[in-house]
């Protein structure tokens, strides 16, 4: 999906800077309006879905199985709402980035170029970013959550769907979790 919204702000350069014939800038228009529809429900369900518990929102993970990588390097062992992931908040301010000159092509008096502008403007807040992120010991930016070296994985009884016990794996904290950043 960020590849598409990078595809439509282009797009929107392109309109701007009239390199468009009158019938293609019109086509891409059409197409635009079209795509608005599945960037604005895109953008949503991240903005609501990952926006964590703090203001202005960070953004994490909520039930994403996303592959952990070094840029979610530390990784939380206990999610919470607290938790500030870098990578998401860039993508945010990425899609609202793109979003925002698509909302003022197509609804120039509509409410929602303001909303894309507003956020795409707090997102790319160095200061507020620098104070979610980085660490003055590491000199390095880092995502935020809670963690505890002393988790382990231990087989529970559990009542099966069946009512019948089974087992399952859960995770069993041995410490109390720390902040990462």
């Amino acid at each position: 999906m960020h590849i598409m919204a990078l595809l439509c702000a282009d797009m929107i350069c392109s309109i701007k800077a009239k390199k468009l014939a009158a019938t293609e800038s019109n086509e891409i228009a059409i197409f635009l309006d079209r795509a608005f529809v599945c960037l604005e429900a895109w953008f949503k369900w991240f903005n609501t879905t990952q926006s964590g518990i703090l203001s202005p929102p960070p953004y994490m993970k909520h039930g994403l199985t996303l592959s952990p990588g070094l840029h979610d390097y530390p990784r939380a062992s206990h999610p919470s709402g607290d938790e500030h992931h870098l990578d998401l908040g860039c993508w945010m301010h990425l899609a609202a980035d793109c979003v925002h000159p698509i909302a003022e092509l197509l609804h120039s008096e509509n409410v929602l170029a303001k909303v894309y502008g507003s956020a795409a403007k707090m997102l790319s807040d160095f200061k507020l970013v620098n104070q979610m992120h980085f660490d003055d010991g590491y000199g390095a930016y880092f995502d935020h959550g809670n963690h505890a070296e002393k988790v382990r994985l231990s087989w529970q009884v559990v009542e099966g769907d069946n009512s019948y016990p089974s087992q399952e794996l859960s995770r069993e904290v041995l410490g109390k979790p720390r902040s990462l950043c």
